[in-house]
């Protein structure tokens, strides 16, 4: 069979290879030059959809780009106004850039440009998708060279990321509590950083700003913090109300420090009316989901140590049994009080038999942390010989540091017992004292607390 025909049968295809390759932009005989920029000539329907939907592309990614690096660099406050500012550039750059483009792919339909208003409406937009142009040259001019693979490629692909991409942001917006959640999140994180002056200066006012946008979102950590702010008087008048109902929304959302707070505020009768018992409903919840201070409160409670009419103000029948069970749920966690009293409840045989070597354990323990009351009653011990051996040294230096912090008895019992001291001993119980003081301090500043496997007996 001739050559001849075997070309024939692959010429179309071979011409259109041909016209592709020598296109590159540049102007073919018969058809039209292809230029990006311009409002004159026509735009093929291939063209349109690629340069449509790829600059609309290429526009989402630019700003999300600069908005992120703004973020990174000068933070939220900024990184909103940059986004707004960039969002305004690049919206405008893009409608200019799809004017023309539209215009031109109306001159494809040998149809004047001010209909360019009508089309380019979502929806009537999809005839200049979905229709070819003329197939010949019309008044705008002939028609643009045959479309290039790229360009091909463009309009196919183009779409089909868009589809991509909807389907993965249709369910993330129908989760969005999840991101306003998490953008509340951030927006707590900067007020903390304003309100401690971590990694930005500090500022109260600004704190609040954000606590108070997050709070509006529903973040708990936030409606907390904010109630802090009004309650401590910093960014803002110091208002008990505002305080109270920052606590109360926060602690709905179950959160364990504004629920014992606002127990705090009704027992106080600060920025609401006094009720121990709703104060003994709030710090029960917050104390069941393992808040240290509000299991002391409520094993004082049940202990009625503070009687009825002091700020604790109880309203539940005696039961030292229940007062142990919480004093002890918060000791193991370090705190220093509920050690303190559970040292008390363990020499006095309340709720537990009586065993001073067991009150003398949490006596220690609260005492390293520095608490008046146990550094007292350890001191006491160690003079009385009761659950240890009698040592004056200890004793005095115990009392000595009770009495420092203005302990009712630690000064006069400190005097009896340095009545029976040698000036050696002194020497040495001061010696121990300013050790003592100094271990205090250092675990004060590393915010340690003292569990019953940490502690360690003085030597």
């Amino acid at each position: 069979m001739p050559a001849s025909n075997n070309l024939g049968t692959s010429a179309p295809l071979a011409n259109w290879c041909r016209r592709t390759l020598k296109q590159k932009g540049k102007a073919i005989e018969g058809y039209a030059e292809t230029r990006l920029v311009t409002a004159e000539g026509r735009l093929g329907r291939l063209r349109y959809i690629a340069y449509g939907l790829g600059s609309f592309l290429v526009a989402g990614i630019l700003l999300w780009g600069v908005v992120t690096v703004a973020l990174l660099l000068t933070g939220m406050g900024a990184s909103t106004i940059i986004l707004v500012v960039t969002g305004v550039v690049i919206g405008i750059g893009y409608l200019v850039l799809y004017i023309l483009w539209t215009i031109r792919r109306l001159h494809d339909f040998n149809v004047n440009a001010w209909f360019t208003f009508i089309f380019i409406l979502p929806v009537i937009n999809l005839i200049l998708w979905l229709i070819p142009g003329t197939r010949s040259e019309n008044n705008y001019g002939p028609m643009q060279p045959p479309n290039t693979l790229g360009v091909i490629l463009s309009a196919l692909v183009t779409p089909l990321t868009f589809i991509v991409l909807a389907a993965i942001a249709i369910p993330a917006y129908q989760d969005r509590p999840v991101w306003v959640r998490v953008y509340a999140e951030a927006q707590a994180a900067l007020g903390w950083m304003y309100g401690t002056g971590s990694g930005r200066p500090q500022d109260y006012v600004k704190a609040v700003k954000w606590y108070r946008r997050a709070a509006k979102q529903g973040d708990a950590n936030a409606q907390y913090s904010l109630g802090m702010m009004y309650y401590n008087g910093l960014g803002v008048s110091q208002d008990y109300v505002e305080t109270v109902k920052w606590f109360r929304l926060a602690a709905e959302q179950g959160d364990a420090d504004a629920q014992y707070s606002l127990g705090w505020m009704y027992d106080a009768g600060w920025g609401v009316s006094q009720d121990p018992v709703e104060a003994l409903k709030w710090y029960r919840l917050a104390a069941e989901q393992g808040d240290a201070r509000a299991q002391t409160v409520l094993g004082s409670k049940y202990e009625n140590r503070y009687g009825l009419t002091y700020g604790y103000g109880s309203r539940v029948s005696r039961d030292y049994v229940e007062a142990v069970k919480w004093y002890r749920l918060a000791a193991e966690q370090g705190d220093a009080l509920a050690q303190s009293y559970l040292g008390w409840m363990y020499y006095a045989g309340r709720g537990v038999p009586e065993d001073y070597a067991e009150a003398l354990k949490w006596y220690r323990l609260a005492a390293e942390q520095g608490n008046a009351e146990a550094q007292y009653n350890l001191g006491a011990s160690y003079w009385s010989s009761k659950g240890v051996a009698q040592d004056y040294v200890e004793a005095f230096a115990w009392l000595n540091l009770a009495a420092a912090q203005g302990q009712t008895g630690a000064a006069w019992n400190r005097g009896i017992v340095l009545e029976r001291m040698t000036p050696a001993q002194v020497a040495q119980a001061q010696q121990l004292s300013r050790t003592l003081a100094q271990q205090i301090e250092n675990r004060a500043k590393t915010g340690a607390s003292a569990s019953p496997a940490q502690s360690v007996p003085s030597q």
